[in-house]
Protein backbone atom coordinates (compact mmCIF):
# COMPACT_ATOMS: atom_id res chain seq x y z
CA UNK A 1 0.00 0.00 0.00
CA UNK A 2 1.54 3.18 -1.30
CA UNK A 3 -0.12 7.24 -0.73
CA UNK A 4 0.50 10.07 -1.57
CA UNK A 5 4.26 10.81 -2.85
CA UNK A 6 5.44 14.22 -2.63
CA UNK A 7 2.75 16.00 -2.43
CA UNK A 8 3.75 18.83 -0.71
CA UNK A 9 6.27 19.11 -3.27
CA UNK A 10 10.15 19.77 -4.07
CA UNK A 11 11.97 23.43 -5.50
CA UNK A 12 14.35 24.70 -6.23
CA UNK A 13 16.09 28.48 -5.99
CA UNK A 14 18.49 30.76 -6.86
CA UNK A 15 19.89 34.38 -6.92
CA UNK A 16 17.69 35.84 -9.64
CA UNK A 17 15.05 37.40 -7.47
CA UNK A 18 17.77 39.31 -5.11
CA UNK A 19 19.98 40.08 -7.68
CA UNK A 20 20.52 43.22 -8.37
CA UNK A 21 20.56 42.68 -12.72
CA UNK A 22 18.32 39.62 -12.96
CA UNK A 23 19.69 39.53 -16.37
CA UNK A 24 23.24 39.22 -15.55
CA UNK A 25 23.24 38.79 -11.71
CA UNK A 26 26.52 37.54 -11.39
CA UNK A 27 27.72 37.61 -8.03
CA UNK A 28 24.63 40.10 -6.92
CA UNK A 29 21.52 37.87 -4.79
CA UNK A 30 21.33 34.90 -2.79
CA UNK A 31 19.57 31.44 -3.64
CA UNK A 32 19.20 31.48 0.41
CA UNK A 33 17.64 34.82 0.53
CA UNK A 34 15.39 33.98 -2.38
CA UNK A 35 14.42 30.55 -0.18
CA UNK A 36 14.09 32.49 2.44
CA UNK A 37 11.17 35.25 0.97
CA UNK A 38 9.22 32.06 -0.32
CA UNK A 39 10.28 32.84 -4.10
CA UNK A 40 10.98 29.49 -5.95
CA UNK A 41 12.56 29.22 -9.54
CA UNK A 42 10.94 25.99 -10.65
CA UNK A 43 8.80 23.52 -8.44
CA UNK A 44 7.00 20.24 -8.77
CA UNK A 45 4.84 18.33 -6.87
CA UNK A 46 3.07 14.79 -7.17
CA UNK A 47 -0.24 13.17 -6.51
CA UNK A 48 -0.51 9.59 -6.62
CA UNK A 49 -3.62 7.12 -6.56
CA UNK A 50 -3.19 5.07 -3.21
CA UNK A 51 -2.30 1.44 -4.27
CA UNK A 52 -3.08 -1.50 -2.56
CA UNK A 53 -1.26 -4.23 -4.45
CA UNK A 54 -0.50 -8.00 -3.95
CA UNK A 55 0.24 -11.57 -4.71
CA UNK A 56 -1.12 -14.73 -3.09
CA UNK A 57 1.52 -17.60 -2.25
CA UNK A 58 0.57 -20.95 -1.49
CA UNK A 59 3.10 -23.85 -0.26
CA UNK A 60 2.72 -27.84 -0.19
CA UNK A 61 5.81 -29.80 1.25
CA UNK A 62 6.36 -33.54 1.61
CA UNK A 63 9.81 -34.57 3.52
CA UNK A 64 11.07 -37.84 4.50
CA UNK A 65 14.22 -39.71 5.20
CA UNK A 66 14.61 -43.47 4.84
CA UNK A 67 17.57 -45.68 6.27
CA UNK A 68 17.62 -48.08 3.78
CA UNK A 69 20.36 -50.06 5.54
CA UNK A 70 23.45 -49.13 7.79
CA UNK A 71 24.82 -47.55 5.00
CA UNK A 72 22.60 -46.13 3.50
CA UNK A 73 20.28 -43.42 4.00
CA UNK A 74 17.91 -41.23 1.39
CA UNK A 75 16.34 -38.03 1.64
CA UNK A 76 13.32 -37.38 0.01
CA UNK A 77 11.34 -34.63 -0.42
CA UNK A 78 8.76 -32.73 -2.55
CA UNK A 79 7.10 -29.08 -2.97
CA UNK A 80 4.68 -27.22 -4.88
CA UNK A 81 4.20 -23.99 -4.84
CA UNK A 82 2.02 -21.53 -6.57
CA UNK A 83 2.12 -17.50 -6.74
CA UNK A 84 -0.27 -15.12 -8.11
CA UNK A 85 1.27 -12.66 -10.14
CA UNK A 86 0.82 -9.04 -8.53
CA UNK A 87 -2.84 -7.70 -8.09
CA UNK A 88 -4.21 -4.51 -7.27
CA UNK A 89 -7.67 -3.98 -5.24
CA UNK A 90 -9.15 -1.43 -7.65
CA UNK A 91 -7.14 -2.90 -10.59
CA UNK A 92 -5.13 0.67 -10.26
CA UNK A 93 -1.98 -0.36 -12.65
CA UNK A 94 -1.46 -1.29 -16.06
CA UNK A 95 -1.23 -5.01 -17.47
CA UNK A 96 1.33 -5.07 -19.64
CA UNK A 97 2.22 -2.60 -22.95
CA UNK A 98 0.35 -4.65 -26.10
CA UNK A 99 3.00 -4.21 -28.77
CA UNK A 100 0.92 -5.46 -32.03
CA UNK A 101 -2.15 -3.36 -30.94
CA UNK A 102 -3.28 -0.28 -33.43
CA UNK A 103 -2.93 2.79 -31.31
CA UNK A 104 -5.81 5.25 -31.93
CA UNK A 105 -3.72 8.20 -32.64
CA UNK A 106 -2.97 6.03 -36.48
CA UNK A 107 -6.13 7.61 -37.05
CA UNK A 108 -5.20 11.23 -37.37
CA UNK A 109 -1.66 10.23 -38.60
CA UNK A 110 -0.37 10.99 -42.13
CA UNK A 111 -1.21 8.01 -44.69
CA UNK A 112 0.55 5.19 -44.60
CA UNK A 113 1.49 5.79 -40.91
CA UNK A 114 1.86 2.43 -38.76
CA UNK A 115 1.82 2.96 -34.86
CA UNK A 116 1.53 -0.11 -33.11
CA UNK A 117 1.49 -0.09 -29.39
CA UNK A 118 -0.35 1.07 -26.47
CA UNK A 119 -0.83 0.35 -22.54
CA UNK A 120 -3.58 -2.31 -21.59
CA UNK A 121 -5.04 -1.54 -17.85
CA UNK A 122 -5.71 -4.20 -15.76
CA UNK A 123 -9.27 -5.48 -15.82
CA UNK A 124 -10.01 -2.75 -18.82
CA UNK A 125 -12.01 -4.83 -22.15
CA UNK A 126 -11.29 -8.48 -20.13
CA UNK A 127 -7.78 -7.63 -19.20
CA UNK A 128 -6.25 -9.84 -16.98
CA UNK A 129 -6.23 -8.57 -13.59
CA UNK A 130 -2.79 -9.82 -12.53
CA UNK A 131 0.68 -9.13 -13.91
CA UNK A 132 2.89 -11.87 -15.85
CA UNK A 133 1.85 -15.30 -16.08
CA UNK A 134 2.64 -17.14 -13.53
CA UNK A 135 3.25 -21.64 -14.00
CA UNK A 136 0.71 -23.41 -11.75
CA UNK A 137 3.14 -26.49 -12.47
CA UNK A 138 5.99 -25.47 -9.99
CA UNK A 139 6.87 -28.97 -8.83
CA UNK A 140 10.15 -29.30 -7.12
CA UNK A 141 11.47 -32.83 -5.90
CA UNK A 142 14.60 -32.93 -4.25
CA UNK A 143 16.46 -36.27 -3.47
CA UNK A 144 19.75 -36.49 -1.12
CA UNK A 145 21.46 -39.57 -0.43
CA UNK A 146 24.17 -39.98 2.08
CA UNK A 147 26.56 -43.33 1.74
CA UNK A 148 28.87 -44.44 4.92
CA UNK A 149 31.56 -46.57 3.22
CA UNK A 150 33.46 -47.17 6.26
CA UNK A 151 33.43 -45.55 10.16
CA UNK A 152 35.80 -42.56 8.54
CA UNK A 153 34.31 -42.00 4.79
CA UNK A 154 31.07 -41.00 3.94
CA UNK A 155 29.64 -39.53 0.38
CA UNK A 156 26.92 -37.36 -0.14
CA UNK A 157 25.10 -36.61 -3.03
CA UNK A 158 21.83 -34.45 -3.51
CA UNK A 159 19.57 -32.85 -6.43
CA UNK A 160 17.22 -30.43 -6.28
CA UNK A 161 14.58 -28.56 -8.03
CA UNK A 162 13.88 -24.71 -6.92
CA UNK A 163 11.43 -21.34 -8.02
CA UNK A 164 13.06 -18.43 -7.59
CA UNK A 165 10.45 -15.71 -6.09
CA UNK A 166 9.10 -12.83 -7.92
CA UNK A 167 10.19 -9.80 -7.30
CA UNK A 168 8.66 -6.80 -8.37
CA UNK A 169 9.23 -3.10 -7.96
CA UNK A 170 8.34 -0.32 -5.43
CA UNK A 171 8.65 2.76 -8.15
CA UNK A 172 5.54 3.93 -10.32
CA UNK A 173 6.65 2.59 -13.45
CA UNK A 174 8.26 -0.46 -12.12
CA UNK A 175 4.66 -1.16 -10.90
CA UNK A 176 2.90 -0.29 -13.86
CA UNK A 177 0.84 2.89 -12.56
CA UNK A 178 1.20 5.08 -15.60
CA UNK A 179 -2.32 7.12 -15.15
CA UNK A 180 -2.14 6.56 -11.26
CA UNK A 181 0.15 9.01 -11.01
CA UNK A 182 0.43 13.48 -11.83
CA UNK A 183 2.91 15.61 -11.90
CA UNK A 184 2.29 19.33 -11.79
CA UNK A 185 4.99 21.50 -12.58
CA UNK A 186 5.73 25.59 -12.64
CA UNK A 187 8.79 27.22 -14.09
CA UNK A 188 9.22 31.12 -13.31
CA UNK A 189 9.89 32.47 -16.73
CA UNK A 190 10.31 36.25 -15.73
CA UNK A 191 13.37 36.62 -14.09
CA UNK A 192 12.17 40.31 -12.49
CA UNK A 193 9.10 39.06 -11.02
CA UNK A 194 8.09 36.23 -9.04
CA UNK A 195 5.15 34.48 -9.54
CA UNK A 196 4.97 31.60 -7.57
CA UNK A 197 5.18 31.73 -3.76
CA UNK A 198 5.55 29.34 -0.68
CA UNK A 199 2.54 29.92 0.53
CA UNK A 200 0.66 29.12 -2.22
CA UNK A 201 2.85 27.72 -4.63
CA UNK A 202 0.17 25.93 -7.10
CA UNK A 203 -2.65 28.37 -7.02
CA UNK A 204 -4.82 26.36 -9.30
CA UNK A 205 -4.43 23.19 -7.40
CA UNK A 206 -2.66 19.88 -8.68
CA UNK A 207 -3.56 18.18 -11.67
CA UNK A 208 -5.05 14.77 -10.46
CA UNK A 209 -4.45 11.63 -11.81
CA UNK A 210 -6.21 10.62 -15.06
CA UNK A 211 -6.31 6.94 -14.21
CA UNK A 212 -6.97 4.43 -17.19
CA UNK A 213 -9.26 6.79 -19.15
CA UNK A 214 -7.34 7.64 -21.82
CA UNK A 215 -6.62 3.87 -22.67
CA UNK A 216 -4.18 3.59 -25.29
CA UNK A 217 -3.44 7.08 -25.71
CA UNK A 218 -1.94 6.97 -22.12
CA UNK A 219 1.37 9.03 -22.17
CA UNK A 220 1.87 9.16 -26.13
CA UNK A 221 5.31 10.73 -26.78
CA UNK A 222 6.33 9.99 -23.36
CA UNK A 223 7.81 7.08 -21.82
CA UNK A 224 5.55 4.23 -20.92
CA UNK A 225 6.65 0.82 -19.02
CA UNK A 226 5.91 -2.51 -20.56
CA UNK A 227 5.34 -4.91 -17.51
CA UNK A 228 6.40 -8.42 -19.02
CA UNK A 229 3.27 -10.20 -19.46
CA UNK A 230 4.97 -13.90 -19.64
CA UNK A 231 6.18 -13.94 -16.57
CA UNK A 232 6.50 -17.31 -15.13
CA UNK A 233 9.01 -17.52 -12.79
CA UNK A 234 12.94 -18.71 -12.42
CA UNK A 235 13.52 -22.46 -12.66
CA UNK A 236 16.79 -23.08 -10.46
CA UNK A 237 18.71 -27.13 -10.26
CA UNK A 238 20.51 -27.11 -7.82
CA UNK A 239 22.95 -30.29 -7.61
CA UNK A 240 26.38 -31.22 -5.26
CA UNK A 241 28.75 -34.33 -4.19
CA UNK A 242 30.92 -34.24 -1.75
CA UNK A 243 33.40 -36.91 -0.05
CA UNK A 244 33.66 -36.33 3.83
CA UNK A 245 36.84 -38.13 5.62
CA UNK A 246 37.93 -38.05 9.28
CA UNK A 247 42.03 -38.13 8.68
CA UNK A 248 42.72 -38.07 12.62
CA UNK A 249 43.27 -36.01 15.36
CA UNK A 250 39.51 -34.53 15.47
CA UNK A 251 39.94 -33.42 11.53
CA UNK A 252 37.53 -34.04 9.03
CA UNK A 253 38.32 -33.09 5.45
CA UNK A 254 35.47 -32.43 2.84
CA UNK A 255 35.99 -32.60 -0.94
CA UNK A 256 32.54 -31.16 -2.79
CA UNK A 257 31.40 -30.18 -6.18
CA UNK A 258 28.56 -27.79 -6.34
CA UNK A 259 26.29 -26.66 -9.17
CA UNK A 260 23.45 -24.85 -10.59
CA UNK A 261 21.45 -24.37 -13.83
CA UNK A 262 19.16 -21.60 -13.83
CA UNK A 263 16.49 -20.71 -16.61
CA UNK A 264 13.59 -17.85 -17.44
CA UNK A 265 15.39 -15.58 -14.89
CA UNK A 266 15.39 -12.08 -14.69
CA UNK A 267 18.15 -10.11 -15.77
CA UNK A 268 19.22 -8.54 -12.45
CA UNK A 269 19.31 -10.37 -9.04
CA UNK A 270 18.26 -7.48 -7.13
CA UNK A 271 17.56 -4.90 -9.79
CA UNK A 272 15.65 -3.38 -11.90
CA UNK A 273 17.23 -5.03 -14.95
CA UNK A 274 14.83 -2.79 -17.00
CA UNK A 275 15.58 -1.50 -20.72
CA UNK A 276 14.41 0.74 -22.88
CA UNK A 277 12.87 -1.75 -26.33
CA UNK A 278 11.70 1.24 -28.20
CA UNK A 279 15.25 1.46 -29.72
CA UNK A 280 15.70 2.08 -33.57
CA UNK A 281 16.03 -1.25 -35.28
CA UNK A 282 19.72 -1.78 -36.18
CA UNK A 283 19.05 -2.53 -39.91
CA UNK A 284 18.71 1.00 -40.48
CA UNK A 285 22.58 1.76 -39.59
CA UNK A 286 23.26 1.37 -43.49
CA UNK A 287 20.87 4.45 -43.90
CA UNK A 288 23.30 6.80 -42.57
CA UNK A 289 23.99 9.06 -39.44
CA UNK A 290 23.51 11.93 -41.15
CA UNK A 291 20.07 10.93 -42.80
CA UNK A 292 18.75 9.00 -39.77
CA UNK A 293 19.50 12.58 -37.65
CA UNK A 294 18.02 14.59 -40.24
CA UNK A 295 14.91 16.17 -39.77
CA UNK A 296 11.56 14.99 -41.63
CA UNK A 297 7.91 15.88 -41.28
CA UNK A 298 6.58 14.51 -38.45
CA UNK A 299 3.93 12.13 -39.67
CA UNK A 300 1.80 13.22 -36.46
CA UNK A 301 1.99 16.69 -36.95
CA UNK A 302 -1.53 16.71 -38.31
CA UNK A 303 -3.11 14.98 -35.05
CA UNK A 304 -4.44 16.48 -32.12
CA UNK A 305 -3.31 13.89 -30.13
CA UNK A 306 0.14 15.21 -30.50
CA UNK A 307 2.48 15.53 -27.65
CA UNK A 308 6.24 15.24 -26.29
CA UNK A 309 8.84 13.81 -28.64
CA UNK A 310 5.99 14.10 -31.47
CA UNK A 311 4.59 17.32 -31.07
CA UNK A 312 7.06 19.29 -33.39
CA UNK A 313 6.47 19.90 -37.07
CA UNK A 314 9.83 18.23 -38.09
CA UNK A 315 11.33 15.50 -36.07
CA UNK A 316 14.33 12.96 -37.05
CA UNK A 317 14.08 10.39 -39.59
CA UNK A 318 15.24 7.99 -36.56
CA UNK A 319 11.81 8.72 -34.70
CA UNK A 320 9.79 7.56 -37.35
CA UNK A 321 11.81 4.07 -38.16
CA UNK A 322 11.10 3.20 -34.17
CA UNK A 323 8.60 0.29 -33.81
CA UNK A 324 6.52 2.41 -31.91
CA UNK A 325 7.28 6.11 -33.17
CA UNK A 326 4.53 7.64 -30.95
CA UNK A 327 6.27 6.89 -27.56
CA UNK A 328 10.01 7.60 -26.19
CA UNK A 329 11.12 5.14 -24.04
CA UNK A 330 9.77 1.58 -23.65
CA UNK A 331 11.09 0.60 -20.13
CA UNK A 332 10.45 -3.14 -20.36
CA UNK A 333 9.92 -4.89 -16.45
CA UNK A 334 10.52 -8.33 -15.30
CA UNK A 335 12.03 -9.98 -18.93
CA UNK A 336 12.88 -13.21 -18.25
CA UNK A 337 15.36 -14.50 -20.66
CA UNK A 338 18.54 -14.70 -18.57
CA UNK A 339 19.91 -18.06 -17.60
CA UNK A 340 23.10 -19.22 -15.27
CA UNK A 341 25.48 -21.77 -14.88
CA UNK A 342 27.36 -22.08 -11.74
CA UNK A 343 30.25 -24.81 -11.02
CA UNK A 344 32.15 -24.90 -8.19
CA UNK A 345 34.97 -27.01 -6.06
CA UNK A 346 35.17 -26.39 -2.11
CA UNK A 347 37.84 -28.12 -0.40
CA UNK A 348 36.71 -27.79 4.00
CA UNK A 349 38.59 -28.49 6.83
CA UNK A 350 37.27 -28.62 10.29
CA UNK A 351 38.92 -29.44 13.97
CA UNK A 352 36.06 -29.95 16.08
CA UNK A 353 37.94 -28.87 19.83
CA UNK A 354 40.19 -31.12 21.21
CA UNK A 355 43.85 -29.93 22.95
CA UNK A 356 42.43 -26.32 23.52
CA UNK A 357 41.88 -26.10 19.22
CA UNK A 358 39.19 -25.67 16.87
CA UNK A 359 38.93 -24.18 13.34
CA UNK A 360 37.31 -24.29 10.15
CA UNK A 361 38.79 -23.49 7.14
CA UNK A 362 37.38 -23.70 2.98
CA UNK A 363 38.66 -22.64 -0.04
CA UNK A 364 35.91 -21.85 -2.86
CA UNK A 365 36.90 -22.17 -6.46
CA UNK A 366 34.27 -20.87 -8.49
CA UNK A 367 33.12 -19.91 -12.08
CA UNK A 368 29.88 -18.63 -13.14
CA UNK A 369 28.41 -17.44 -16.17
CA UNK A 370 24.96 -15.34 -16.73
CA UNK A 371 23.29 -12.82 -18.43
CA UNK A 372 22.71 -10.17 -14.87
CA UNK A 373 23.53 -6.90 -17.35
CA UNK A 374 21.87 -5.02 -14.09
CA UNK A 375 24.00 -6.13 -11.35
CA UNK A 376 27.11 -5.38 -9.71
CA UNK A 377 28.92 -4.66 -6.68
CA UNK A 378 31.53 -2.33 -4.72
CA UNK A 379 34.31 -4.71 -6.46
CA UNK A 380 32.97 -4.26 -9.98
CA UNK A 381 30.97 -2.39 -12.34
CA UNK A 382 27.82 -2.77 -13.46
CA UNK A 383 27.17 -2.95 -17.15
CA UNK A 384 23.66 -1.36 -16.67
CA UNK A 385 22.04 -2.41 -19.50
CA UNK A 386 22.17 -4.23 -22.71
CA UNK A 387 24.13 -2.68 -25.53
CA UNK A 388 21.04 -3.95 -27.91
CA UNK A 389 17.58 -5.32 -26.72
CA UNK A 390 17.73 -6.60 -29.98
CA UNK A 391 20.33 -9.32 -29.55
CA UNK A 392 20.55 -9.98 -25.37
CA UNK A 393 22.05 -13.40 -25.93
CA UNK A 394 25.54 -11.07 -26.00
CA UNK A 395 24.94 -10.09 -22.19
CA UNK A 396 25.35 -13.77 -21.79
CA UNK A 397 29.36 -13.87 -19.93
CA UNK A 398 31.57 -14.48 -16.67
CA UNK A 399 28.98 -13.21 -13.98
CA UNK A 400 30.36 -10.01 -11.99
CA UNK A 401 28.25 -11.46 -8.68
CA UNK A 402 31.48 -13.72 -7.21
CA UNK A 403 34.86 -13.78 -6.74
CA UNK A 404 36.51 -16.53 -8.42
CA UNK A 405 38.11 -17.83 -5.71
CA UNK A 406 37.73 -17.06 -2.01
CA UNK A 407 39.69 -18.34 1.16
CA UNK A 408 38.30 -18.20 4.69
CA UNK A 409 39.72 -19.92 8.05
CA UNK A 410 38.21 -19.20 11.52
CA UNK A 411 39.86 -20.58 14.72
CA UNK A 412 40.14 -20.37 18.92
CA UNK A 413 42.91 -21.58 20.59
CA UNK A 414 42.60 -21.80 24.37
CA UNK A 415 45.96 -21.29 25.63
CA UNK A 416 47.16 -24.29 27.77
CA UNK A 417 47.91 -22.27 31.30
CA UNK A 418 45.72 -22.69 34.11
CA UNK A 419 43.20 -24.79 35.88
CA UNK A 420 42.50 -28.31 33.83
CA UNK A 421 45.25 -26.74 31.13
CA UNK A 422 49.07 -28.36 30.67
CA UNK A 423 50.76 -25.68 32.16
CA UNK A 424 50.41 -23.75 35.49
CA UNK A 425 47.54 -26.77 36.14
CA UNK A 426 48.38 -26.47 40.30
CA UNK A 427 48.67 -22.88 40.30
CA UNK A 428 47.04 -21.48 43.19
CA UNK A 429 43.90 -19.36 42.72
CA UNK A 430 45.49 -16.07 42.20
CA UNK A 431 47.71 -17.41 39.65
CA UNK A 432 45.17 -19.31 37.62
CA UNK A 433 42.71 -16.09 37.81
CA UNK A 434 45.60 -14.82 36.35
CA UNK A 435 46.99 -16.96 33.47
CA UNK A 436 43.86 -19.18 33.05
CA UNK A 437 40.65 -18.95 30.72
CA UNK A 438 42.49 -17.09 28.03
CA UNK A 439 42.00 -18.16 24.26
CA UNK A 440 42.62 -16.16 20.81
CA UNK A 441 40.25 -16.17 17.86
CA UNK A 442 40.47 -14.80 14.35
CA UNK A 443 38.75 -14.59 11.32
CA UNK A 444 41.41 -14.75 7.62
CA UNK A 445 39.84 -13.91 4.68
CA UNK A 446 41.79 -14.09 1.74
CA UNK A 447 39.24 -13.18 -1.80
CA UNK A 448 40.26 -12.87 -4.91
CA UNK A 449 38.79 -9.30 -7.23
CA UNK A 450 35.51 -9.62 -9.55
CA UNK A 451 35.34 -10.23 -13.13
CA UNK A 452 35.40 -5.94 -14.66
CA UNK A 453 32.16 -4.95 -16.31
CA UNK A 454 33.88 -2.07 -19.34
CA UNK A 455 31.34 0.64 -21.07
CA UNK A 456 32.00 3.20 -22.86
CA UNK A 457 31.73 6.58 -21.13
CA UNK A 458 30.23 7.95 -24.51
CA UNK A 459 27.22 6.67 -25.58
CA UNK A 460 27.07 7.68 -29.09
CA UNK A 461 23.64 5.19 -30.06
CA UNK A 462 22.02 7.23 -27.00
CA UNK A 463 20.15 9.34 -30.00
CA UNK A 464 18.52 5.76 -31.21
CA UNK A 465 17.51 4.86 -27.88
CA UNK A 466 20.04 2.39 -26.74
CA UNK A 467 21.15 2.94 -22.92
CA UNK A 468 24.85 1.23 -23.50
CA UNK A 469 27.93 1.38 -25.50
CA UNK A 470 30.59 -0.45 -25.11
CA UNK A 471 34.22 0.13 -26.87
CA UNK A 472 35.86 -2.17 -29.21
CA UNK A 473 38.99 -4.75 -28.39
CA UNK A 474 42.28 -4.23 -30.26
CA UNK A 475 43.45 -7.36 -28.99
CA UNK A 476 45.60 -6.83 -26.19
CA UNK A 477 45.94 -7.77 -22.75
CA UNK A 478 43.16 -5.51 -20.83
CA UNK A 479 45.15 -6.06 -18.02
CA UNK A 480 48.24 -3.24 -17.01
CA UNK A 481 50.77 -4.75 -16.03
CA UNK A 482 53.42 -3.71 -13.32
CA UNK A 483 52.69 -4.03 -9.23
CA UNK A 484 49.27 -3.65 -7.58
CA UNK A 485 50.03 -0.10 -5.95
CA UNK A 486 51.03 1.01 -9.82
CA UNK A 487 48.07 -0.24 -10.95
CA UNK A 488 46.09 1.98 -8.67
CA UNK A 489 46.02 4.48 -11.33
CA UNK A 490 46.25 2.94 -14.29
CA UNK A 491 43.98 -0.96 -13.71
CA UNK A 492 42.99 -0.96 -17.00
CA UNK A 493 45.40 -0.66 -20.42
CA UNK A 494 43.91 1.91 -22.32
CA UNK A 495 45.39 0.81 -25.35
CA UNK A 496 43.14 -2.49 -24.89
CA UNK A 497 40.12 -0.01 -26.27
CA UNK A 498 39.13 1.80 -28.71
CA UNK A 499 35.84 4.44 -29.19
CA UNK A 500 32.93 2.66 -31.84
CA UNK A 501 30.99 5.47 -33.29
CA UNK A 502 27.72 6.00 -34.05
CA UNK A 503 25.70 3.10 -35.76
CA UNK A 504 27.65 0.11 -34.19
CA UNK A 505 28.25 -1.89 -31.27
CA UNK A 506 31.14 -2.56 -29.25
CA UNK A 507 32.56 -6.31 -29.80
CA UNK A 508 33.70 -6.05 -25.89
CA UNK A 509 32.28 -8.91 -23.86
CA UNK A 510 29.59 -7.42 -20.95
CA UNK A 511 32.66 -8.94 -18.55
CA UNK A 512 36.14 -9.62 -19.12
CA UNK A 513 38.54 -12.27 -17.40
CA UNK A 514 40.62 -8.79 -15.38
CA UNK A 515 40.02 -9.08 -11.66
CA UNK A 516 39.51 -6.24 -9.66
CA UNK A 517 41.18 -5.49 -6.61
CA UNK A 518 41.07 -8.39 -4.36
CA UNK A 519 40.72 -9.04 -0.22
CA UNK A 520 42.75 -9.78 2.74
CA UNK A 521 41.83 -9.37 6.33
CA UNK A 522 42.10 -10.46 9.81
CA UNK A 523 39.93 -9.71 12.70
CA UNK A 524 41.58 -10.72 16.05
CA UNK A 525 40.35 -11.28 19.42
CA UNK A 526 41.59 -12.08 22.65
CA UNK A 527 39.19 -13.56 25.47
CA UNK A 528 40.05 -13.55 29.12
CA UNK A 529 37.19 -15.76 30.78
CA UNK A 530 36.66 -15.94 34.61
CA UNK A 531 34.37 -18.21 37.26
CA UNK A 532 32.90 -15.07 39.56
CA UNK A 533 30.81 -17.20 41.42
CA UNK A 534 29.21 -20.92 41.14
CA UNK A 535 26.88 -19.53 38.40
CA UNK A 536 28.58 -16.35 37.56
CA UNK A 537 31.00 -15.70 35.03
CA UNK A 538 32.80 -12.89 33.16
CA UNK A 539 34.21 -12.13 30.21
CA UNK A 540 36.51 -9.81 29.30
CA UNK A 541 36.79 -8.93 25.15
CA UNK A 542 39.51 -7.38 23.46
CA UNK A 543 38.81 -7.31 19.55
CA UNK A 544 40.66 -5.81 16.46
CA UNK A 545 38.68 -5.68 13.30
CA UNK A 546 40.84 -5.54 10.46
CA UNK A 547 43.98 -5.97 12.31
CA UNK A 548 46.60 -5.58 9.91
CA UNK A 549 45.32 -2.68 8.94
CA UNK A 550 45.00 -3.71 5.43
CA UNK A 551 43.10 -1.80 2.81
CA UNK A 552 40.33 -3.47 0.41
CA UNK A 553 39.66 -1.13 -2.68
CA UNK A 554 36.89 -0.90 -4.32
CA UNK A 555 36.34 -1.85 -8.18
CA UNK A 556 38.50 0.41 -10.42
CA UNK A 557 36.29 3.24 -12.45
CA UNK A 558 35.10 1.26 -15.65
CA UNK A 559 33.74 3.72 -18.11
CA UNK A 560 36.56 3.62 -21.04
CA UNK A 561 36.52 7.56 -22.38
CA UNK A 562 36.65 8.91 -19.23
CA UNK A 563 39.40 10.91 -17.19
CA UNK A 564 39.54 8.22 -14.59
CA UNK A 565 39.08 5.09 -16.26
CA UNK A 566 40.29 2.64 -14.26
CA UNK A 567 41.47 4.19 -11.28
CA UNK A 568 41.32 2.97 -7.99
CA UNK A 569 39.90 5.36 -5.83
CA UNK A 570 37.81 4.64 -2.95
CA UNK A 571 38.34 2.11 0.27
CA UNK A 572 35.63 -0.68 0.85
CA UNK A 573 36.73 -1.47 4.30
CA UNK A 574 37.41 0.37 7.58
CA UNK A 575 40.30 0.86 8.94
CA UNK A 576 41.86 -0.92 12.03
CA UNK A 577 39.42 -0.55 14.91
CA UNK A 578 39.64 -1.73 18.15
CA UNK A 579 37.12 -2.64 21.13
CA UNK A 580 36.76 -3.84 24.18
CA UNK A 581 34.21 -5.48 26.47
CA UNK A 582 32.98 -7.04 29.09
CA UNK A 583 30.46 -9.50 28.88
CA UNK A 584 28.83 -11.57 32.02
CA UNK A 585 27.20 -15.75 31.78
CA UNK A 586 25.00 -17.04 33.89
Amino acid sequence: CSSDLNATGSYSFNQNFTAINPNQPGSTGSSLASLLMGYPATGSARLTTKFFSFADYYGLYFQDDYRVNSKLTLNLGLRYEYETGLQEANNNFTYTFDRTVTNPIQATAAPGTIARGGLVYAGVDGAPTAQGNPSSRKWAPRIGIAYRMNDKTTIRTGYGIYWAPARYESSPAGLGAEGFTRDTVFDTVDPYTPTVNLSNPFPNGLLQPVGSSLGLLTNIGSDVPLINPDRRGGLVQQFSFDIQREIGQGIGLELAYIGSRSTRLQHAGTGAAAFNINALDPQYFALGNSALNGAVPNPFAGSPLRAGVISAANIPLQRTLRPHPHFNSITAYYMDGNRARYDSFVIKAQKRMSQGLTFLSSLTWTKAYDASFSDGNTFAGTAGAPQTPYDLAREHALSSNLAPLRFTSTFTYELPFGKGKPFANSAGTAVNYLVGGWSVNGIWTMQSGFFSSITQNTNNNGVFGYQRQRPNSTGQDAASAGSFASRLDGWFSREAFSTVPQGQFGNTARTLPVLGPGQVQWDLSLFKTAAVTEKLRAQFRLEAINAMNTPVFRGPANAFGAGNFGTVTRQANFPRQIQMGLRFMW
